[in-house]
């Protein structure tokens, strides 16, 4: 629970620093593809559309130097203009 709340928190600020406004998530899923036990994972989230009323962001998950994907969150925000 704690990792999927980081990878919300994650999206959800690339999608505000995407737009210069306000927003906040309308739906979000995360999809695990495998455990990782130990070590260190990486999550690298990326716009994939901004408009003027939601924004798409997907975050993916690598794990160790040989960047395996082991999650997946795409997430939709509702966009309010400051």
């Amino acid at each position: 629970m704690r990792v999927r709340h980081r990878l919300a928190s994650v999206t959800e600020s690339t999608a505000e620093r995407a737009s210069g406004a306000l927003s906040w998530s309308s739906d979000s899923k995360t999809n695990f593809f495998r455990p990782v036990r130990a070590g260190t994972v990486e999550a690298v989230a990326r716009p994939l559309h901004v408009g003027r009323s939601f924004i798409v962001v997907q975050t993916d998950v690598f794990e160790g130097r040989e960047r395996v994907l082991v999650g997946q969150t795409p997430q939709t925000q509702t966009v309010r203009t400051r």
